[in-house]
């Protein structure tokens, strides 16, 4: 990788902050799990037998109770809430303006600090109504999905969801909305790398990219690509950004991985190390420890907040850092073992499941590219 400093010393480095020291309680709520989409690698509709249903607000406000007495019960008083799915907006810009208005009757804001997101298909973000509503209670900004010439995030009749997820984007550009972009790579997209990214530059649209994961269905197996070309894919993005005079955007993936480096932080997910820390809610009482809403561990009707948490407890640390990462040089220094949230992901080892080796090559990569200017590990830790 060449020299390349404008990311670094403009982009990056300059917006350093001091790591936080407070815990925050991570909770994901799906108003519902219908979705407009009919992509040809979701887990959740390959995964996915419970029946369709979407919360009221009478749930809202069950909920919303429920996670104060958890909150309470672990002394957290910051709360960041994803809005999540299904697609969240199919239950209407006027119900989630509702929902997360009755936030304040519930964590008053001398005791909470609450903080909403939202993850969106984006097809109907264009709406007024929803444009109005990420300037109210998303800070003008949106987190959305888009394959560049992915070609399987699909409508129901089949068609392309390309056209008009683009229309929309500009369309929240043009009302003074920022939108962040989730970029899947299969076999369809990951020869077209550079293009990729000046697509997302050249529409000022800040994005990280992913893998799909596996899923039971064969004719999309095959367009599963290997970890190898996944890391690949993402080291000639990181190319391409840090030697980029003017990126303009925020490439995550590598954002993400050198604040942790020179701030000296581990990468680690909290639903592995603390996954009392992270309730993702449904409707029908079905509560998840995590985003992708297939690990059920209770049911937050019948079971209290102390029951749940009696349970979440006994499954912290010590199921993190399989042998393989105990000997990567790596481990303790910028993470703290493979991911259990995203399992048979990312993984070089078929028989382990864990995404450690594709982080391994990920990091060593980045290290020799932040040595090679000059920068140390911690280097910007501010204590």
């Amino acid at each position: 990788m060449e020299r390349g400093t404008s990311l670094l010393s403009i982009q990056l480095l300059n917006q350093m902050v001091t790591p936080d020291k407070y815990d925050s309680l991570y909770i994901m709520i799906s108003p519902t799990i219908r979705c407009n989409l009919s992509c040809k690698y979701c887990y959740v509709n390959q995964n996915m037998s419970r029946a369709y249903s979407d919360l009221t607000m009478s749930d809202i406000k069950f909920i919303y109770k429920w996670v104060y007495e958890y909150a309470s019960l672990i002394n957290i008083r910051r709360l960041q809430i994803e809005w999540f799915g299904g697609e969240p907006l199919i239950v209407g810009g006027d119900f989630l303006d509702e929902a997360i208005s009755l936030q304040t009757d519930f964590f008053p804001v001398e005791e909470f600090e609450v903080h909403n997101t939202i993850q969106t298909n984006l097809l109907l973000a264009d709406n007024p109504k929803n444009i109005g509503l990420f300037k109210k209670h998303f800070h003008s900004y949106v987190s959305g999905s888009m394959d560049y010439r992915g070609g399987m995030r699909v409508l129901k009749n089949g068609e392309d969801s390309t056209k008009i997820v683009l229309e929309n984007i500009s369309a929240l550009q043009s009302k003074g909305i920022s939108v962040g972009i989730v970029c899947t790579l299969t076999k369809s997209n990951i020869d077209y790398v550079d293009e990729i990214y000046d697509f997302f530059k050249s529409r000022t649209i800040d994005f990280r990219v992913n893998r799909a994961a596996h899923v039971d269905n064969n004719e999309i197996e095959c367009s599963i690509i290997s970890p190898e070309e996944y890391s690949n894919a993402v080291k000639r993005l990181f190319e391409l950004y840090a030697n980029d005079p003017n990126p303009r955007i925020r490439f995550a993936n590598f954002d993400m991985m050198v604040r942790l480096y020179l701030m000296g932080l581990s990468d680690i997910c909290v639903t592995a190390t603390k996954p009392y820390l992270h309730l993702a809610f449904e409707a029908a009482g079905r509560l998840y420890s995590r985003c992708r809403f297939v690990d059920q561990i209770g049911d937050y009707l019948r079971e209290t907040p102390c029951d749940i948490l009696a349970r979440l407890k006994e499954r912290s640390s010590p199921r993190l850092a399989p042998q393989h990462c105990t000997e990567c040089r790596f481990f303790d220094k910028t993470c703290m073992g493979a991911c259990f949230g995203e399992k048979d992901v990312d993984c070089y080892h078929s028989d382990c499941g864990y995404r450690g080796e594709t982080n391994k090559d990920l990091w060593e990569y980045l290290e020799n590219y932040l040595t090679s200017q000059g920068y140390e590990y911690g280097s910007y830790r501010k204590d």
